[in-house]
């Protein structure tokens, strides 16, 4: 399954901080798995009850540039027991063309675009902040490319799970 977030539809969770997607997507509903936010990239880490069932949460963040200069920080926290996660910034344009972007079984992988814009599948155009969630049996291979020429920040989320991955968009 694909899912196109668009930049709008981001839950705000305060001092300029977004929710992407989280599981479970209601809070105190169900055991929490993860979460997946874009944060200014100056504001600490926040404290937030994220221990889940198997220990403390483990967090990864990578700096993303934006369009008007600035950095964003993507920060998945993760239940160990659950999911292991990981976020990789990568530069889209110039040489490189199109990239491919591989996915497992038992992962769901995020693409979020910090500056410019990018042509997932030569026929979903993703601006700012933007996200293409990618998710159960299909696609496993995403091309990804620059959708305008120009060079293209994107972040890519990889939440692998160590069984069951529960996300319900």
């Amino acid at each position: 399954m694909r899912l196109l977030l668009r930049s709008n539809a981001h839950r705000d969770v305060g001092d300029g901080g977004l929710e992407i997607a989280a599981s479970p997507d209601t809070p105190r509903r169900e055991l929490w798995q993860w979460d997946l936010r874009v944060l200014p990239a100056d504001r600490p880490t926040t404290d937030r009850p994220t221990d889940g069932l198997h220990g403390p949460a483990l967090r990864v963040s990578a700096d993303l540039a934006r369009g008007d200069g600035s950095f964003s920080r993507v920060e998945v926290c993760a239940d160990p027991g659950w999911v292991t996660p990981s976020v990789d910034v990568r530069r889209l344009g110039g040489s490189h063309g199109v990239t491919r972007i591989d996915r497992g079984a038992q992962e769901i992988v995020a693409i979020i675009v910090g500056h410019g814009h990018a042509l997932a599948e030569g026929r979903h155009r993703l601006g700012e902040l933007d996200v293409m969630i990618l998710e159960g049996d299909d696609p496993y291979v995403l091309p990804l490319a620059p959708g305008n020429g120009h060079a293209t920040s994107v972040a890519v989320v990889r939440l692998q799970g160590t069984g069951a991955i529960g996300w319900v968009p």
